[in-house]
């Protein structure tokens, strides 16, 4: 991003704006000829003529750039968001057994539904906070009730609840 942060229109009306003062400032320019004007007021009139030429060339180039960008971007959410369906189609029954193992799990630890709830959302990543936000309860309560899931599973916090279900899948991956 550049400092200066024009939108499309904003840049549009910039690019009308100083093609005006440009043609208006010409025009000037060749009246001011024809009435025999000075050359230092017709050089300085000549450079702002030439300055509004600059600026629209810099904004057209700038709406080039970013239409570039733009296209670029689209181009790669429309790859990221296709490998995402294909990645969800490809893993989606393997999904569905680690959470059937997953769920088995939380009830041979015995937890209530509402433990359930929360280590599900613990799993997911989200902050208390949002656990509470989401369960409509205190943060005091979902703190309360994941340490109780702690205490119950035998696992001292998020990343041992966590590494409790994708260690294995882990170290797989690194070769153990």
């Amino acid at each position: 991003m550049t400092e200066l942060d024009l939108s499309r229109a904003e840049r549009w009306y910039l690019s009308v704006i100083l093609s005006l003062v440009t043609l208006l400032a010409l025009a000037d320019i060749w009246t001011d000829m024809g009435e025999g004007a000075r050359w230092p007021h017709l050089a300085l009139e000549f450079l702002l003529a030439a300055g509004g030429v600059f600026g629209v060339f810099l904004l057209l180039k700038e709406s080039i750039r970013s239409s570039h960008v733009l296209e670029f971007t689209e181009e790669r959410l429309r790859k990221a968001t296709g490998d995402l369906q294909e990645y969800r189609r490809k893993s989606a029954s393997s999904v569905e057994e680690l959470r059937k193992m997953i769920e088995e799990q939380f009830r041979l630890w015995e937890l209530t539904v509402a433990e359930t709830q929360v280590a599900w959302s613990l799993l997911e990543g989200k902050s208390m906070k949002e656990i509470a936000a989401i369960r409509r309860i205190s943060e005091k309560t979902a703190r309360t009730q994941s340490s109780v899931i702690y205490a119950k599973s035998g696992l001292h916090g998020r990343s041992e609840l966590a590494g409790f279900f994708l260690g294995d899948l882990l170290r797989i991956k690194a070769g153990e």
